[in-house]
């Protein structure tokens, strides 16, 4: 997923804290977050089309998803929530949609994915002519609001996904380069590093021209310059889907670069009769 609707556009927010503005979520390596004024309060941050159209990226319309990264909107029972509104010239504006971010409702799972810091709502409907959104958070009681990163975008979904898990075809893991040494009279030092997820897919032979365009556009254009956002298991979020195959999907969601891949070279002709594999390095 691209961030074609946030990243150039011009945004606005309720509120502001001094040294965290809400461009803050328009940076691909953000060192801070944007932070509202009011405790206690609900706030808001939209953002306004200028003068060019959207791009249209993947031969889609309207946008796919929109995701909240490195946020602080959290309780123990999870209930608090987003609300989005979108304009646009259809369907009647504003569209409005949240629904608690299709998040599980276990108090389980939401610990479980909670040090990840994502939210994404799927957008049922395609919304074209996008000049206009808004994503409104319901009052944290005890704190800011804090957001590090929103996309709102248009999505690329292969006719061919990755080949299934039980022949190797992707995989999810931690990846820690904390070094650990010892002194001559054994006492052990380490120097801790930041630890990142790291996903793994193998894909099929792809279906055609356009699908291996949309691989290259991603590699060649996004590659490890910009960070994307990567949902190997879109259908698992819906609504009425619960337990083990929901939180596979909430905990394999990955917002980061594309690592150099391993295998196949790409090109259009090597993806289209061999496949290939990528790696998406979580970004930090």
């Amino acid at each position: 997923m691209d961030d074609q609707m946030v990243d150039d556009w011009t945004l606005s927010a309720s509120s502001s804290a001094a040294n965290h503005p809400v461009t803050e979520i328009q940076e691909s390596s953000p060192k801070l977050t944007w932070r509202s004024t009011t405790p206690g309060s609900a706030a808001w941050i939209q953002g306004v089309r200028g003068s060019n159209p959207v791009e249209n990226l993947y031969g889609a319309t309207g946008t796919a998803a929109l995701v909240v990264i490195n946020h602080n909107i959290w309780d123990p029972n999870d209930s608090l929530g987003f609300s989005l509104q979108i304009w646009g010239t259809a369907p009647n504006n504003p569209w409005i949609g949240g629904d608690q971010m299709n998040l599980a409702p276990p108090t389980s799972t939401i610990e479980t994915i909670r040090p990840y810091r994502i939210r994404v709502y799927y957008i049922p409907v395609d919304i074209v002519n996008i000049y206009q959104w808004r994503v409104t958070f319901d009052a944290v009681p005890w704190s800011y609001h804090e957001v590090g990163r929103v996309f709102l975008c248009q999505a690329f979904q292969p006719k061919i996904n990755f080949r299934d898990e039980g022949s190797g075809g992707a995989a999810i893991f931690q990846v820690d380069n904390t070094t650990v040494t010892k002194s001559p009279g054994e006492d052990q030092f380490s120097d801790n590093r930041p630890k990142h997820r790291s996903l793994i897919l193998d894909f099929p032979p792809l279906a055609d021209d356009a699908d291996a365009e949309n691989w290259l556009r991603l590699i060649h254009v996004k590659g490890k310059r910009e960070t994307i956002f990567f949902d190997p298991y879109p259908d698992k979020i819906e609504t009425g889907v619960v337990g083990i195959e929901r939180t596979k999907n909430l905990i394999s969601q990955v917002y980061g670069r594309m690592s150099n891949q391993m295998g196949t070279a790409f090109s259009c002709g090597k993806l289209l009769m061999h496949g290939s594999r990528i790696n998406v390095e979580e970004a930090l």
